[in-house]
C-alpha cells in the first residue's frame, strides 16, 4: 500500500491545488508519482514470480552466461543509486566465469542482492561483488560492510515480508520479498543460495550456480 499512498496523494494534492505549484514543485512531486509507480511495479512483479515459482510455473531458459559481464552489468545499473549514498560498488569478478543459466532470472537474482546491499549499507560503505570457481559450481557473491544481522535473523529474514536485522533506517521502499526471490530463482536453477553475516560484520549473500 505504501506506494499506492505516495501515488495516489501527491497525484491529489497536484490535481486540487495546480494552480498554486511552481516548476519546481511539480517536478518534485510528479518525481515522488513516478517512484512510487516503479516500486508498485518492482512489487507486483516480485510477488507474480514468487506465486510461478512456487506452483512450479517459471519456466528457465538456460544458456551459457559470463557471471562477471552479469556482475558488471548490475553494478552499472546501480551505480547512480549508489552515488546518492556515498557508497562505492567494488567489481572483482574476472571474465571466464560461465554458469548454465536463464538471463533475465540471473539479471533478477543479482539486482535483488545488490539492490538489497545499497539499501542497507551506510553512507561511506563498499558493496563488493565477485565471483569464483568451485567444485563445479560458480559462486557469485554479493557482500557489503554494512551493519550485518545476528545469524539467528538469518532464518527468518528469508521468509516473504520479512524485513530487519538490519537497521530498518537505512531500509527503503521495499516489502521484505528481495531475498526471498533470489533464494527461490537461485533454488530453481538447481543451485544454493548461503548468507554468512552477524552484526557489525556486514552481510555476504554467495548464489552457486552449476556451470556448463
Amino acid at each position: 500500500k505504501t506506494p499506492l499512498n505516495a501515488i495516489i496523494g501527491f497525484s491529489d494534492l497536484m490535481l486540487s491545488m495546480a494552480d498554486r505549484f511552481n516548476a519546481e514543485q511539480v517536478r518534485e512531486y510528479t518525481k515522488l508519482i513516478h517512484e512510487g509507480g516503479h516500486n508498485l511495479l518492482r512489487l507486483i512483479n516480485q510477488i507474480l514470480d514468487l506465486t510461478k515459482l512456487s506452483a512450479g510455473r517459471y519456466e528457465l531458459h538456460r544458456g551459457a552466461i559470463d557471471a562477471g559481464s552479469a556482475l558488471a552489468s548490475v553494478r552499472t545499473d546501480f551505480e547512480a543509486k549508489a552515488a546518492d549514498k556515498n557508497i562505492t560498488i567494488a567489481l572483482d569478478a574476472a571474465p571466464g566465469h560461465i554458469v548454465h543459466a536463464d538471463d533475465s532470472a540471473l539479471s533478477a537474482i543479482l539486482s535483488q542482492l545488490v539492490a538489497n546491499a545499497v539499501s542497507y549499507t551506510q553512507s561511506s560503505g563498499v558493496v563488493t561483488l565477485s565471483v569464483t570457481r568451485d567444485n563445479g559450481s560458480v559462486c557469485i557473491r554479493i557482500s557489503d560492510n554494512g551493519p550485518g544481522v545476528a545469524p539467528e535473523e538469518i532464518e527468518r529474514i528469508l521468509l516473504p515480508f520479512e524485513q530487519g536485522g538490519r537497521s530498518i533506517a537505512d531500509h527503503t521502499a521495499g516489502a521484505g520479498l528481495g531475498l526471498t526471490l533470489a533464494k527461490a530463482l537461485t533454488e530453481a536453477h538447481g543451485g544454493t543460495f548461503t548468507i554468512d553475516s552477524a552484526i557489525g560484520e556486514g552481510f555476504r549473500v554467495t548464489v552457486a550456480l552449476p556451470a556448463p
